[in-house]
This record gives structure tokens, sequence and C-alpha cells, in this order.
């Protein structure tokens, strides 16, 4: 998808390039609720709503705010970073949506709005490549 999302923007798709910046971000903070031991899926099988899977992240890192996720660039400021991201990109995708679509009238908006969500990706990303890294080398984060 990365490469998609590069070719998205470099095409002039920034809707498009916002839409796989959210999912690729989505996907991580699953994997990082996964590797905290907690579940991101509802009693109906289906994943925890987005902000509800951030809130977990951010209860352990607020828990314990030199533990390993902090110290692997998982902190408060991404995790700000990204909901505050999110939010945008909602209430963008909601406006656009109630008012129809002239992307025209918007495209440095979602311009702008892309370049910020890949940016974000890409440093959350490190982040959870480096605690996969440490689970693989048994040095796992303690189970609640």
């Amino acid at each position: 998808m990365i490469p998609r999302a590069k070719e998205a923007f470099e095409n002039g798709y920034f809707f498009e390039r916002c839409w796989i910046s959210y999912t690729l971000i989505d996907d991580r903070v699953t994997s990082t609720v996964n590797h905290l031991g907690e579940d991101p899926y509802d009693d109906n099988n289906r994943t925890k709503p987005f902000n509800q899977r951030l809130k977990i992240i951010k209860k352990e890192v607020s828990a314990n705010p030199r533990g390993k996720l902090v110290a692997l660039g998982i902190d408060k400021v991404i995790l700000g970073e990204i909901a505050k991201w999110s939010k945008k990109r909602n209430d963008f995708v909601h406006e656009l949506t109630e008012q129809g679509w002239n992307y025209v009238d918007y495209e440095a908006e979602l311009e702008q709005l892309a370049i910020e969500g890949m940016e974000l990706f890409g440093r959350y990303a490190n982040g959870v490549m480096r605690l996969k890294k440490r689970m693989k080398s048994s040095e796992s984060l303690p189970k609640k």
C-alpha cells in the first residue's frame, strides 16, 4: 500500500492518499493494541472504533511514561498528533460529502492532509516495527 500511496500523491490523488494513510495508521494501531495484550475486537468480532483502540495505547503510555512504547517513539505527542489528524480527516470527509464533491476547491487542503497523514504513518510505523522486533526477541511488554 505504501507504493500505492506514493503513486497516488505523485498523480495528484490526494484524497486517495489520505484514505491509504488512514488505513495504514489504523492497521498499526491495531497491531500495537495486540502487542499490548489487549483485544482490538468487540464482542461481535468487529474491530473496536479507532479512537477506542488509540485510547488503549494512550493509557499504556500514561501508565508507563518511561516504558518500552515511549522508548520506541510511541508517545503522547505522536498519539495526540494522530488523534488530531484523524479527526481533521474525518471532519473533512464529512464536509465534502455533505457539500458535494468539488475537488478543485479543496485540492490544497487535501494535499496538506495527505502529506501530514503519510508523515505521521512513517513516524508511528517506525515505532511499531521496533516494537515487533523486540517482541520477536522475547522482550515482550507485560501482559495485563
